[in-house]
């Protein structure tokens, strides 16, 4: 499989620009509305994301982001599944060390814990390597040049309504 096929490519308007780093705003996707995996609420129709801004953009600019595709699987798995099986290793421990219910529990909640340091650190892993991370690639049009054609063109949902999406 070929580097390009691995990425998926998002336009976002910038909303805020902080310390070399950008907040871009998404439309969510007709896929998100109802999974509830990122917590936030169905009616919320936008996202946001936090990246380097190393192309210069600014507040109210379109620009277009890059991600591996495979990142909201992967980490999902990673989010959910390690605790879970670290729980399950727990109990399965606190079993066979002979433990009444009591002491099962207490070795799955450690084991827990453990899978939530365990995420912790993957996360900082993550955050230092540039496989998994999101970037911006482009700048698709600059926030004085955007027409109602380009936010029709670029952040278009069947869900959405762009106004509420290109609030600079």
């Amino acid at each position: 499989m070929q580097y390009n096929e691995m990425q998926q490519n998002e336009n976002g308007v910038v909303e805020k620009v902080e310390k070399g780093r950008i907040t871009v705003k998404f439309s969510r996707k007709k896929q998100c509305t109802k999974c509830g995996g990122c917590l936030m609420r169905p009616k919320d129709m936008f996202a946001r994301l936090v990246v380097k801004n190393d192309i210069g953009a600014e507040v109210g600019d379109i620009v277009r982001s890059e991600m591996n595709k495979y990142f909201p699987l992967v980490s999902s798995l990673i989010v959910w599944g390690v605790p879970i099986l670290m729980l399950m290793v727990g109990i399965i421990t606190g079993y066979f060390q002979g433990h009444n219910d009591t002491g099962m529990a207490l070795f799955g909640l450690v084991g827990l814990a453990i899978g939530v340091i365990m995420i912790i650190i993957f996360d900082r892993v993550i955050a230092s390597g540039n496989k998994f991370r999101a970037r911006i690639v482009e700048i698709v049009r600059r926030a004085n040049q955007v027409t109602e054609k380009d936010l029709n063109e670029n952040l278009k949902t069947e869900e959405c309504d762009m106004q509420e999406i290109y609030k600079p």
